[in-house]
């Protein structure tokens, strides 16, 4: 069974109780039914989105076992797909530019099959991964969008940091623990290393809650897709793996040629949405102010 070495991402003595001491503030000062219904279902959203983090580490740190790096960042450029479809699954849409979304799918699976070193297990765990990131991404521009006038990024990523904390170390310590104790001594290193673990988590968290807040999930997977994209082409010059072969890297330049067509049409009705809520938005206020007019003017007659 494969042993992770991020178990304790997100878990720190003064996070867990501030965290579970918001959430329970929140929930005592709502007024009325409908609140606590959605406080409800906020907190469900908060546990989806710690729930798939902590698995897309989880199962990404089992495919470090399993595949290389370069091949591991090639499996990520199907994260914009996965994104893509979650995306229209949530807002109950059509999914758009599906041949494009096939280019990209394509030219993964013709580098994986054209990887020397690849693994079967590995890119089980590296898709599941991908699937999960995927989930979290979507599920957080949802409680972003849909989250209601009083929500916050800031607040959202405390009930996220909460929950992470419990996805995290439970199952590592009573599972992954027993196991690294015969192999590795407790010093003074292992502490360092928890706590940086922490602050990383804290700034990742803290990191796509305010992003996701700006832009959309798609816009923000296809910045990582082409980060992926760059990282697989600099891995044989700065680690020196040389397990490329015409195959693999055909495969990379189907993915990339998908993503660069992509990118700009997407990008596109991205705009074109704003545009229409920004209009569908200054109509409403327009109309709101004529019937405000016409009112003090039936009052002065």
């Amino acid at each position: 069974m494969p042993m992770n070495s991020d178990g304790l991402y997100g878990c720190s003595g003064i996070e867990l109780p501030a965290n579970g001491l918001l959430l329970c503030i929140m929930f005592d000062n709502s007024e009325g039914h409908e609140e606590k219904i959605f406080l409800f279902r906020f907190g469900l959203l908060i546990r989806c989105i710690s729930g798939a983090l902590a698995s897309s580490v989880w199962l990404r740190n089992s495919a470090n076992l399993y595949t290389s790096g370069a091949f591991m960042h090639v499996l990520k450029i199907a994260f914009h797909v996965a994104v893509a479809v979650l995306e229209n699954v949530f807002e109950n849409g059509a999914t758009q530019y599906k041949m494009l979304l096939s280019t990209i799918i394509l030219g993964v699976i013709v580098a994986s099959y054209g990887e020397v070193s690849s693994s079967w297990p590995g890119v089980g765990y590296q898709m599941g991964s991908v699937i999960c990131e995927a989930l979290r991404l979507v599920v957080t521009q949802y409680l972003g969008v849909h989250g209601g006038a009083w929500l916050n990024s800031i607040s959202a990523m405390f009930g996220i940091d909460f929950f992470s904390s419990t996805f995290f170390p439970v199952p590592w310590m009573f599972w992954e623990k027993p196991m690294i104790d015969p192999f590795r001594p407790w010093g003074l290193s292992v502490p360092c290393i928890l706590i940086v673990n922490c602050l990383l988590m804290f700034a990742l968290n803290l990191y796509t809650c305010l992003v996701i807040s700006r832009i959309s999930a798609q816009r923000f997977a296809r910045a990582k897709s082409f980060r992926d994209l760059v990282v697989v082409f600099l891995f044989p010059f700065l680690l020196g793996e040389t397990g490329f072969t015409l195959t693999s890297t055909s495969g990379y330049l189907i993915a990339l040629v998908g993503l660069l067509v992509c990118y700009p049409l997407k990008e596109k009705a991205l705009v074109e949405d704003e545009r229409m809520t920004a209009r569908s938005k200054r109509r409403k206020v327009g109309s709101r102010s004529n019937l405000g007019e016409r009112v003090k003017v039936l009052q002065n007659v």
